[in-house]
């Protein structure tokens, strides 16, 4: 009987799982009997700012189809801009930033025993709720230095993830597109993630003894954006980036996961008035109803 035991425990293990990757989006489509709320922690410091981000998310899949979610950022940054020379403005802008609600239909779903193939088509719809005119000694910040854009967004991507008994592997691809607000135009982004997760413990699931699962995880996030646009003119804002995140993914028990990482840049020439990444830490709460 233990054989059995072990084989159903590795198969409901693949099916339940939290997602191992922090940024990369999982292709896979949550249980919907597993409603999901996560609150994740980054603090990012660049050039220009000290930023702290508290991202909370609630997804829930009505079928074995279709997953849903909405995501809310909440934002305290301390921002620096203007010329070095004639006297830097400084201030700290804190409160929540633009909402996202995000969508993941399933195109395919392959499950067996600790192996899984999953790909999924990727939709997200972005809402300005997020302040976008704050100003410090009578200047307003740079729309990119705000909390929120003032632009409601669209995404369209695919993601695919593959599990291979202790190896997890995901790709995922984003096309973002911003309308215009007030002759502000954001530039359109292209976002392209890759995950790889190695279980660590336990070697094999055992139903009869389950214990946390340890994952050590690796993700190449990249991202490509078009300059902004001004009233018909051209800004800065446009370029490119990649970061490497390194971090380690623990399942506690059947509804609490637990996830750290250490983000650094690899590349850079984002013309963003926040200046490049520096260094980046992430840590993740996850709560399965």
């Amino acid at each position: 009987m233990r054989r059995p035991l072990r084989s159903f425990a590795a198969l409901l293990a693949t099916a339940i799982a939290g997602r191992a990757q922090l940024h990369t989006v999982d292709a896979a489509v949550g249980s919907p009997e597993l409603p999901r709320l996560s609150e994740q922690v980054d603090y990012v410091t660049t050039a220009h700012v000290f930023g702290l981000t508290a991202d909370t998310e609630l997804t829930w899949s009505p079928t074995t189809w279709l997953e849903a979610g909405i995501e809310q950022p909440w934002y305290r940054r301390r921002v620096a801009f203007g010329d070095p020379a004639s006297g830097r403005l400084r201030d700290t802008l804190e409160g929540r930033g633009d909402m996202v609600l995000h969508s993941k239909l399933a195109l395919l779903r392959e499950n067996a025993i600790a192996q899984s193939d999953s790909l999924s088509l990727l939709m997200e719809l972005s809402l300005p709720t997020g302040a976008h005119d704050a100003a410090v000694a009578g200047v307003e910040l740079p729309r990119r230095q705000q909390l929120g854009l003032g632009a409601t967004g669209a995404g369209l991507g695919i993601a695919y993830t593959a599990v291979r008994y202790r190896e997890r592997t995901s790709a995922a691809f984003v096309w973002r597109h911003f309308g215009n607000h007030d002759g502000f135009d954001p530039g359109e982004e292209l976002e392209l993630d890759l995950a790889w997760s190695y279980r660590l413990q336990p070697r094999v699931f055992d139903a009869s003894a389950p214990e946390p699962e340890w994952r050590l995880c690796a993700e190449l996030l990249g991202k490509y954006r078009t300059d902004d646009q001004e009233r018909s003119r051209g800004m800065d804002g446009g370029g490119s980036e990649i970061h490497l995140e390194l971090g380690l993914y623990c399942q506690a028990n059947g509804w609490l996961c637990l996830q750290s990482a250490v983000r650094v840049p690899l590349y850079a020439d984002l013309g963003d008035p926040f200046g490049n990444t520096w260094i980046g830490c992430t840590f993740a709460v996850q709560v399965t109803f």
